[in-house]
């Protein structure tokens, strides 16, 4: 059962509230994608896109100099891609983020395409081989293809052009910006911040499950206050 059908059967005298951490928000993301109904709906060191979210231009990386996409002039080719998939959501989104989140640090590593990103030798997306092994097979995505048919799939029985977004997002398309829990500039459908260097969790991803409640306990004092929620003495 889908977390958006899970939340359907919730009485309506419930106030549903959520919080996820890293790729959890994935999921929340898409209940939200759905038509989910929450009151309020916390992101902690989300790994997603901030342009899932914001579409304004400010959180796009312009100096990463790879094409994407996220911004092709063909619509059809944007319904694949990252862009403003989750901009028009609603729920009280408030993005707890981490700036210099280490492990956010190398899902940036990763977004790195392996033909032109900025870290040739540890790129993950597109996912493809090197040049000269099995023609090239893998994924890429071609700006300059037509329209509907820039995103593909090179194998060795020919090529198979890409209908599926799910399949897209995860194999050939990079996201043009850092995640929404690095990125503390991420807007949209975003209502709230809060940068939680204040609570000195550093570089580590999920110091609020590692550290002591001693060290957390103003974080969770924070995410109840954001919630509406009175904390225990």
């Amino acid at each position: 059962m889908s977390l958006k059908q899970y939340l359907d059967t919730l009485s309506s005298t419930h106030t549903v509230n959520l919080v996820a951490h890293s790729m959890g928000n994935i999921v929340c993301g898409s209940a939200l994608e759905q038509g989910a109904n929450v009151a309020k709906y916390a992101l902690l060191n989300a790994a997603v896109p901030a342009i899932c979210y914001d579409t304004s231009g400010g959180v796009v990386q312009a100096s990463w100099n790879y094409e994407t996409p996220n911004d092709d002039p063909d619509s059809a080719t944007v319904a694949l891609s990252y862009q403003g998939r989750l901009a028009n959501v609603s729920g009280g989104l408030i993005n707890f983020y981490l700036p210099n989140d280490s492990a956010l640090a190398a899902w940036e590593i990763n977004n790195d395409s392996p033909t032109g990103g900025r870290f040739p030798l540890l790129g993950l997306r597109p996912h493809q081989w090197t040049d000269g092994n099995i023609s090239n097979a893998g994924y890429r995505y071609q700006r300059t293809a037509s329209p509907s048919q820039k995103l593909r799939v090179v194998l060795t029985s020919g090529e198979r052009i890409l209908a599926s977004a799910d399949e897209a997002m995860g194999f050939a398309v990079q996201s043009s910006s850092l995640t929404v829990g690095a990125d503390g500039r991420t807007r949209g459908s975003i209502q709230d911040w809060v940068d939680m260097t204040a609570y000195s969790f550093d570089t580590v991803h999920s110091a609020q499950f590692l550290f002591p409640i001693q060290q957390t306990r103003n974080f969770y004092s924070a995410l109840l206050l954001k919630f509406g929620v009175a904390a225990q003495p």
